[in-house]
């Protein structure tokens, strides 16, 4: 009873809670829940970039 109670319990947290609940919260709550994105994106956004090179 032990092995079919285990086996359910990660069956289930392996379909619905991160199968479905994570992905759903993580998308709902977006950049709220990632303070430092925004300050990150920006820091990306002000590097000076070289002009005149050719990437091949």
């Amino acid at each position: 009873m032990m092995g079919v109670g285990l086996a359910v319990a990660i069956f289930i947290d392996a379909t619905l809670v991160r199968g479905v609940l994570l992905p759903a919260a993580l998308a709902a709550l977006g950049e709220r829940l990632w303070p430092g994105a925004r300050r990150a994106s920006v820091r990306q956004d002000t590097e000076p970039v070289a002009t005149g090179a050719r990437s091949v």
